[in-house]
């Protein structure tokens, strides 16, 4: 068996080395089975927050801001002088 957008066509379906015609009568008997789809219920979305001192604030700034950054360039610059 083997799949692609002309797998259902009538040329291929025709082609007894292929499993295809199978398929398609079992799709066909499973969707006609299938009944009424199950509702999806909604997601509830939660918002996080960070409660900390002015300190732990400040700190997590100072990570996102300086300290991630200039490991990421200099891990770049390393990279870059181990290539060269």
């Amino acid at each position: 068996m083997w799949g692609s957008r002309s797998a259902v066509s009538n040329a291929t379906l025709r082609q007894e080395q292929y499993a295809n015609v199978a398929l398609v009568v079992d799709l066909a008997r499973w969707l006609n089975d299938r009944g009424q789809a199950n509702p999806i219920p909604p997601a509830e979305t939660v918002a996080y927050r960070v409660v900390g001192s002015d300190r732990t604030l400040w700190i997590i700034t100072a990570l996102l801001l300086a300290v991630m950054p200039a490991l990421a360039v200099g891990g770049a610059l390393l990279t870059w002088f181990d290539r060269r």
